[in-house]
């Protein structure tokens, strides 16, 4: 077992050396034995301001020229996620998404789209869990992750007969893998986790591609309890990179970019119910060219828990 665990951390350290958000929060769970069902929100923004010289916007291979503008994109999700347990140690989690894209140029709406997303699969199999059930006190557990996003929502919408930009349609057109590593080591009331996700973009009908994304999350939590209830809060540390974007194999120029973020969230369980709330602060970033600035994010969620 120690060989397997130094293993895995060998993958997970060659897994950060080369690696999108894919969006699928595990989270901190008390009842990791249920099954549950959740209604998640989550929204973010980005912005930029270009001069009187003009200049021109690569946004995942389009190319719109600003002179003297503000732009902003706003970028709202409303999912319906489930997560199943098969086995004890082996759980699938399933996203449908509906997507809202907005974008404005000073302070005029130039865009604002709705429509389905891209739906999610993973499985996640528990490879080391020292956690029985759920009123155990102390455990550590190491996940691994793999699924599948598959092409759902469209990614051919037009508007003023012109194709809408990449990052505004509601899908990408492609089946994009997905893996991940979670490590989660709880204590009594404390606890620190650590993820990484890689998601593997594939290209579209269009010959277009979105780079591969690599997210990192670490922080720690605590658990208070309050008669029935339990308050996990948590602080941490998230970093996104994107690879260059690709259209017909050629490279998009200042397509990449790094942003790191503070993480703060909280967790409320109450009998089979969970509220919970996230927002991510942009601290640094490395944006590339012209790309756009990422603003703060936020996540809203609900639950309900039942039993296998």
């Amino acid at each position: 077992m120690k060989h397997l665990f130094l293993a895995v951390m060998l993958l997970l350290y060659l897994v950060v050396g080369a690696c999108d958000n894919c969006n699928i929060y595990l989270g901190i769970n008390p009842k990791d034995f249920s099954h549950s069902v959740q209604l998640l929100y989550r929204w973010s923004w980005k912005y930029g301001t270009f001069n009187e010289e003009g200049v021109q916007l690569m946004k995942h291979g389009s190319s719109d020229s600003y002179t003297n503008s503000e732009v902003v994109e706003f970028y709202a999700t409303y999912s319906v996620r489930a997560k199943l347990f098969l086995k004890p140690k082996l759980n699938v989690l399933i996203d449908f998404p509906y997507r809202n894209n907005y974008r404005a140029i000073n302070n005029q709406t130039v865009a604002d789209v709705y429509g389905i997303g891209d739906p999610v699969a993973l499985l996640n199999y528990r490879l080391i869990n020292s956690k029985k059930s759920d009123s155990t006190t102390s455990t550590h557990r190491l996940s691994l992750s793999v699924g599948v996003k598959s092409p759902l929502g469209s990614y051919r919408l037009m508007l003023n007969e012109e194709l809408l930009n990449h990052d505004m349609q509601p899908g990408s057109g492609t089946f994009d893998p997905l893996f991940g590593v979670n490590y989660y080591l709880k204590s009594n009331f404390w606890g620190i986790n650590t993820s990484v996700n890689y998601k593997a973009n594939a290209k579209n009908k269009d010959g277009f591609e979105y780079g591969d994304r690599l997210n990192i999350g670490m922080g720690v939590f605590s658990i208070i309890k309050i008669k029935k209830a339990k308050i996990l809060p948590f602080v941490g540390y998230y970093s996104e990179f994107g690879m260059y974007d690709k259209i017909k194999n050629r490279i998009v120029q200042n397509s990449s970019f790094a942003a790191h973020y503070m993480r703060i969230s909280t967790n409320i369980f109450y009998n089979n119910w969970s509220i919970n709330g996230e927002y991510l602060l942009p601290i640094a970033q490395h944006i590339n060219g012209t790309n756009l600035i990422n603003g703060n994010r936020m996540r809203l969620g609900l639950l309900y828990y039942f039993n296998n």
